[in-house]
Formats: C-alpha cells, structure tokens, sequence
C-alpha cells in the first residue's frame, strides 16, 4: 500500500514538473529573446502563469510533508531513502518556481515603470533561477536512481 501512495506521489509530482516546464518554456518563447525587446510583452500573464503553478508547488510540499508525518515510519529503509529524495525534489522544484516568479515578478513590475530593474538586479535572479534549477536535476537524477530501488 505504501509503496503505491509514494509512486502516485512522485507521479503527481512529475505531473506537476511537466507543467512547471510548459510554463518555463512560455516566458522563455514570450520573454526570453532577442526579439522580445521589440515587441510587447504582457508580462501579467507570465506572472499569473507562475502564481498558479507555485501554489501548486506550495500544495504538494504540503501533501508531502502530512505524508511523511503518516506513513514515514512504516516504510522499510529502501522507501524512506525514496521519500526523503523526494521530499528533496519537491522543495527544490518549489524553489525554483518560485525564483521564476520572483524574476518574472520583477519584469512585470518594470513593465509596469514601477521599479526601475537593472541590469545586474537581473542577471542576479537570473543566477538564482539557474542556480534552482541545476539543483533540482542534482536531486532529480538520484530521485531517478532511488526509484528503481523502491
């Protein structure tokens, strides 16, 4: 039984990545290019886009969490090394969405000349993001390895 809740966790989990990249790769064809500094880009909807996406995040972290608070110590070791990689995975795909939102919170924001963003202001969310992002494909490759063991 404990078996099959964690496999439709990391399911839902994968589910939720899926959309976390359709999203990702939306500001990156909307915003992302040499062409977007010539045309007109509604950076409201990007920012909407990610806010629906981060709660999302926020909720399986949550569900995660009560999952472990129910069902941790009944697993033998092989399903707790399991879980506690994708407790990890989890908050760092959190993290990363919401280093996305932040960045996209601050183009939104200049787009609106409420902020003026400077170029290095920029480029430090911009490290941050990619920062998040490499982590979650450290943790998501021994996720990988973990789930063949399970």
């Amino acid at each position: 039984m404990n078996k099959e809740i964690l496999h439709a966790t990391a399911f839902e989990i994968n589910d939720l990545l899926t959309e976390y990249i359709m999203v990702h790769n939306k500001i990156l064809k909307k915003a992302g290019s040499f062409l977007s500094l010539f045309r007109r880009v509604n950076f409201k909807e990007l920012y909407a886009d990610t806010e629906i996406i981060l709660s999302k995040f926020n909720s399986i972290s949550e569900k995660v969490a009560l999952l472990k608070t129910e069902l941790y110590g009944d697993l033998p070791q092989n399903q707790k090394d399991f879980f506690d990689c994708l407790s990890d995975y989890v908050d760092a795909l959190t993290s990363t969405v919401d280093a996305l939102h932040t960045k996209v919170n601050l183009l939104h924001q200049r787009s609106q000349n409420k902020n003026s963003l400077s170029f290095k202001e920029l480029q430090a969310a911009d490290k941050d993001y990619q920062e998040c992002i490499n982590n979650y494909m450290r943790i998501g490759d021994r996720l990988n390895e973990l789930y063949g063991q399970i």
